[in-house]
């Protein structure tokens, strides 16, 4: 029953992160310039991985470890420095929930943080995800 239960989780998890992102980044006349400009980042087709990130964050690093290290591209946005850094986390926390970083997008939705993208490397759903059309 554990197993089920866990299960479900983990799958209701899922199906939340797909959710989040197509509310979230919905077109709003009232956007401002920054926000178009993130969700223009994040919706990119150049870039199917995108972090943002903080150069000094273990968190950070250690997704940036993980996806390096299995020869997985990505775009890290490195907030930190930025005069407008904490305007950028008020908005990547209305697009996904949390404005702590790393804040991880595959193919243009939110995929999770720093331990979600180490997990999900390692067990391969970054790389199914990236196969995906």
């Amino acid at each position: 029953m554990r197993a089920t239960v866990t299960g479900l989780i983990f799958s209701l998890r899922g199906l939340y992160r797909g959710l989040v992102v197509p509310r979230a980044m919905s077109s709003d006349s009232k956007m401002s310039p920054l926000e178009r400009e993130i969700k223009g980042i994040i919706l990119s087709k150049d870039d199917k991985v995108v972090m943002f990130s903080k150069s000094s964050c273990p968190f950070c690093i250690k997704a940036k470890r993980a996806l390096t290290g299995n020869n997985i591209k990505f775009r890290a946005i490195e907030l930190d420095g930025k005069p407008d850094m904490n305007d950028r986390q008020d908005i990547l926390g209305k697009i996904t929930g949390g404005r702590s970083v790393p804040r991880v997008f595959i193919n243009g939705k939110f995929y999770g943080g720093g331990d979600d993208t180490v997990i999900g490397v390692k067990n391969g759903k970054v790389a199914e995800l990236l196969n995906q059309k």
